[in-house]
């Protein structure tokens, strides 16, 4: 066979960001910065992230420059605590510095914990301490079900991103965006009576794996009305959840597995726990999520009401053998409407479940494929095989054919569906919206239309990837090609135009290791179509 091997010179390119006239932007650095620095520039950086939350005030904008940040005082159970509140004109935002890609790495309770509102959290890796556990150790952790002496120890049940409103004092308004957080203990991100919440673009991962609570890689528990609104007041859109998963039983529910799902939100009608805040009045949209491989459940509600779960692709979920619920499903939940849903059952768990439910409860235009047992199939249901392009390696984009496609509704009941894919493309292209989080597309210069795609024109390896990718191309002949990394912003990050290539097999490898962590759209143009993948970036 003729290939080629190129190495691609990549052209970083970043978005500046400009200081705002009206408030302080403050720098840190774990390596070269020193907290008797003023933090005001890069060369007069903070040392700690403690440091510069002690000094935010509304309208601040905190820069986290590279280097690996702990925990730096014995008194404390977590990296960091944002105890301060933005407005709604001047949100405190914590943001890597661009280009650099700080890790937060903890084996406490919290790595961020915030107690404030108005708060953006943006670009920032947080590792938690599964690595440093063995699973006989986490089973025989202090206060389990097999060593109920001791005291709870927050090596073992870390979460990464909290806000918990349980201690009196109640927060609203987050945005938690293009993180990837990993490994934790306990939850990935996770409010508490909380209210008008953003998780978006996030990466959440092996989570959940030692906790003696029942926790998930993305969880809502118990959502506040901090005022009377009754539209959409929590968004979770564009996250991939995997391998987050109950190692420990739990506590809570009789030494039993319950959850380690990828999205979960949980007692809106706050039921639990002598909780007197009363039933939740907002509405909460899931869209565009891809959940795979999770212990417990892909998505699902439980004792909730006000729910719309829409566009999302579920993939062999349920991997505890403890537990048989399904992709997504509601339970005991009144209000929900899931549509335009992609559900891929192991072969010997059920497809979706349906307990204690209210009348409430709407199903329609979802796909399923695998499993053992159905309790809910709504209208216009859609069996078979929903064609991903590379399941195996995580690639959930549909290929020509796919019985997914223009078989979607653009809403249901008053909940619209997403007008945007996980990709960043407009929906509907075509004759209807697709099923699942991404729509069907090629791109041509007339804008982009659902046509045949060419097979195995270009592929990506390793993906997610660290060091570096490699794109594969089969190309007929000789000409020249552009390869374009884009954020899902759509801000071009890395860019290499006008490549020659030989025909045959030509095999590109795009260094990737000095970009953040996140989703990313890498964009192939052999001068008659664009065709696009979705890279992760770990």
């Amino acid at each position: 066979m003729k290939f080629t091997i190129l190495t691609l010179t990549a052209i970083l390119l970043f978005p500046f960001l400009a200081e705002k006239a009206v408030a302080t932007n403050y720098y840190v650095n774990a390596t070269t910065g020193n907290n008797s620095n003023t933090g005001l520039s890069v060369d007069k950086a903070f040392k700690t992230l403690q440091r510069a939350a002690d000094k935010t005030v509304a309208g601040d904008t905190v820069f986290v420059m590279n280097g690996t940040y702990v925990k730096d005082n014995s008194w404390s159970s977590d990296v960091v605590i944002e105890n301060s509140s933005g407005t709604p004109e001047k949100w405190i935002v914590w943001i890597n510095y661009p280009g650099h890609q700080p890790l937060i790495s903890f084996d406490c309770w919290r790595a961020f914990n915030i107690q404030g509102s108005y708060i953006e959290v943006i670009g920032l890796t947080i590792k938690g301490n599964n690595s440093n556990i063995t699973l006989e150790q986490a089973l025989n952790q202090p206060k389990s079900c097999a060593n109920p002496t001791g005291s709870f120890d927050g090596r073992f049940n870390g979460n990464g991103i909290s806000v918990d409103g349980r201690n009196g004092a109640r927060y609203h308004h987050f945005r938690i965006k293009n993180c990837t957080v990993y490994d934790c203990g306990g939850a990935g991100i996770t409010f508490i009576q909380s209210d008008y919440i953003t998780i978006k673009n996030n990466i959440i991962y092996n989570c959940s794996w030692y906790t003696l609570w029942s926790t998930s890689g993305i969880s809502l528990w118990q959502n506040w009305n901090s005022d009377h609104e009754t539209g959409v007041k929590n968004i979770i859109r564009n996250n991939i959840c995997y391998g987050n998963r109950q190692y420990v039983p739990a506590i809570a529910f009789n030494c039993g597995f319950t959850d380690g799902n990828g999205i979960i939100i949980d007692d809106s009608e706050n039921t639990q726990n002598g909780s007197t805040l009363g039933s939740y009045k907002g509405r909460t949209l899931i869209e565009n999520n891809i959940v795979y491989k999770n212990g417990g459940s892909g998505i699902h509600t439980y004792k909730s009401k006000h729910v719309g779960i829409i566009n999302n692709t579920a993939y062999l979920n349920d991997q505890s053998p403890e537990l048989n619920q399904g992709e997504i499903f509601a339970n005991s939940s009144d209000d929900i409407r899931m549509f335009n849903n992609i559900l891929v059952a192991p072969a010997n768990k059920r497809i979706n479940s349906n307990y204690n439910n209210g009348k409430s409860i709407v199903y329609s235009n979802n796909l399923h494929f695998g499993g053992n047992a159905t309790a809910i199939t709504g209208t216009n249901l859609v069996k078979g095989n929903p064609l991903f392009a590379d399941a195996e390696n995580n690639d959930f984009h549909l290929l020509q054919g796919s019985p997914a496609i223009d078989k979607g509704i653009d809403s249901l009941t008053g909940v619209a569906a997403p007008v945007i894919d996980f990709s960043g493309k407009d929906r509907p292209i075509g004759e209807g919206f697709d099923i699942g989080a991404y729509e069907f597309e090629i791109a041509s210069g007339l804008g982009f239309v659902k046509a045949k795609t060419k097979s195995g024109f270009f592929t990506l390896y390793p993906n997610p990837a660290t060091q570096d990718v490699n794109v594969n191309l089969n190309i007929v002949q000789n000409r020249k090609i552009e390869i374009n990394l884009f954020n899902l912003q759509g801000q071009l990050i890395i860019s290499n135009s006008f490549l020659t290539v030989v025909g045959g097999l030509n095999i590109f490898s795009l260094p990737v290791q000095h970009i953040p962590n996140g989703i990313y759209i890498l964009k192939v143009n052999n001068g008659d179509e664009i065709h696009s993948k979705n890279l992760v970036k770990n």
